[in-house]
């Protein structure tokens, strides 16, 4: 028997029930530290590495990286983990917040593979990178979007010289703009225009 099928079996003899992929369902996006997780389930943390790729690999999990333009250093960063379908994440957890799902839910439309989080713990849910281009999407389910739920868009867009962002909203529709900049600004419901806002460049 190889060493990985001796691993395999491992992975099934100390991962009893669901309780890695729970874990991951009561927070979507959470960020994930092998370390952390394997000493409250009492599984060495490289079998929850281990595990954890398993579920990636046969598609139950989407796995993003903290954005940098080099890709062998967003490899080495933080990395944050949802679950493929928000389907799986509402059996598991029927009370998870609304938020919460709604991020997942975008974050497995697009197919997201970066966010963003700051040595000083700023944040971009997504930064959807396609065909070269980069979009900042943010998703923020609150009554109002002021000017703090927008601040880190416009400097991210400033740095990185990009003309638009999406920020996804409970109710709010409009657009902020700033010269050569602006952010669209979209409630979750509209579909298409987010979709249109999304495939335009």
């Amino acid at each position: 028997m190889t060493q990985r099928g001796k691993i395999r079996i491992n992975v099934q003899k100390e991962t009893t029930s669901l309780r890695p992929f729970s874990i991951l369902s009561s927070r979507p996006g959470m960020y994930v530290d092998y370390k952390n997780i394997g000493n409250d389930l009492k599984i060495d943390h490289r079998t929850i590495s281990l595990y954890l790729s398993y579920l990636e690999y046969a598609l139950f999990l989407q796995k993003l990286y903290n954005y940098s333009p080099n890709l062998l250093t967003s490899e080495k960063k933080i990395k944050r983990f949802y679950l493929s379908n928000t389907a799986f994440t509402l059996s598991l957890n029927p009370n998870v917040d609304f938020s919460g799902i709604m991020e997942q839910y975008f974050v497995n439309l697009l197919k997201t593979r970066f966010f963003l989080r700051t040595p000083q713990k700023e944040e971009i849910d997504i930064i959807h990178v396609h065909d070269g281009n980069i979009l900042p999407v943010e998703i923020k389910m609150r009554e109002k979007i002021d000017n703090k739920d927008v601040k880190f868009l416009w400097r991210f867009m400033e740095t990185n010289r990009l003309e638009k962002s999406l920020l996804i909203s409970l109710q709010t529709e409009s657009v902020l703009q700033r010269t050569g900049m602006a952010i669209h600004i979209v409630p979750y419901w509209k579909y298409w225009t987010i979709m249109k806002q999304i495939t335009s460049g």
